[in-house]
């Protein structure tokens, strides 16, 4: 115990270091409240991390953290331990998924009967929200608003401007890329998060009005599953995606032409045991070889071999990417 304190003592002075230490960036997508997937996914950083401390180590969680499975409250409160630097060796990231977006809005409404009028489906526990629901009725007050806070503050896209594969940048997002959400934040430095829609979702369901423009582009972009067979006029951006499981045993499916790279593993199939085996992509962007490096886990946390995507096409890797 004693140790573990000491080293992260040290690791936290490391990253007080900031631009000395190379960013690493990973991302992983859809775990569906699957606390086992999520603890493989985390312990595995902490030990990059931990055996590499001169790069500072990024998780981005490409939304639905939430949903089917029977701990997604549990995630979200260690995903909120880990922001708050009281856990854990690497920095932690969460986007928006339909899901999330389907919990905020019912949380914004207050569970009333407009929900029942507009058949909003996290409420009515047709998109698995049931058990989440249950569990998060069960916290005091003060747990609730800590878990609400977190909503709002998630952000819906984020955007690399260096090169990766033969593309000029990356953009990951839970469902497709939002070509407004880019251009805010390019020439802005707008971060578009939940939080902002917040008067538009109670102007919308309680005036049964229209839906706000950023309403509706946030809805597309955690919603629409055209992004993987049509990357919406962004073909100059690899984008990383999920929200729609992947058919491929891989864990992940590369569309080559489209520059699309999603990464829904199956982890909401496994959660309501549909299947009892799944493959698992975390997701390396490898900004240095200009390569996506897919490190690959089975249900029970073996890792399986790891993939690289180059311009050229996907090949296995040989080599170890955690250095010990």
């Amino acid at each position: 115990m004693l140790f573990d304190f000491k080293v992260k003592i040290w690791y936290n002075m490391l990253l007080q270091r900031g631009d000395s230490m190379k960013e690493r960036i990973f991302v992983v997508s859809d775990l569906h409240g699957m606390k086992n997937i999520y603890d493989v996914i985390t312990n595995y950083l902490d030990e990059v991390a931990l055996c590499n401390p001169e790069d500072n180590i990024k998780l981005i969680i490409n939304g639905d953290i939430i949903d089917r499975g029977p701990s997604s409250i549990e995630i979200i409160q260690d995903i909120i331990e880990r922001q708050d630097n009281q856990k854990g060796y690497f920095s932690i990231d969460v986007l928006a998924g339909n899901h999330e977006l389907m919990m905020y809005e019912a949380l914004q409404m207050g569970y009333d009967s407009y929900w029942s009028h507009k058949n909003l489906s996290w409420y009515l526990r047709q998109n698995g929200g049931g058990i989440t629901a249950e569990a998060y009725g069960k916290l005091d007050q003060f747990e609730k608003r800590k878990i609400v806070s977190f909503l709002d503050n998630l952000e819906i896209q984020k955007s690399y401007q260096k090169e990766m594969l033969d593309t000029k940048g990356v953009i990951v997002a839970h469902a497709r890329a939002s070509g407004m959400m880019k251009f805010l934040s390019d020439q802005f430095h707008m971060k578009t998060k939940l939080g902002d829609i917040k008067d538009d979702i109670l102007s919308y369901y309680r005036s049964y009005g229209g839906m706000s423009n950023k309403y509706c582009e946030i809805i597309h972009t955690v919603w629409d599953r055209e992004n993987f067979g049509n990357n919406m006029g962004m073909n100059n951006y690899t984008t990383i995606i999920g929200h729609t499981q992947v058919l491929t045993s891989l864990g992940y499916e590369y569309n080559k032409y489209h520059k699309v790279l999603n990464i829904d593993g199956g982890c909401a199939d496994l959660a309501v045991d549909y299947v009892n085996d799944i493959t698992v992509p975390l997701v390396e962007l490898d900004f240095d070889n200009k390569e996506l490096i897919i490190n690959r886990f089975d249900a029970e946390g073996k890792q399986l071999p790891t993939h690289t995507i180059t311009k050229d096409g996907i090949v296995q890797a040989k080599r170890k990417r955690l250095k010990i």
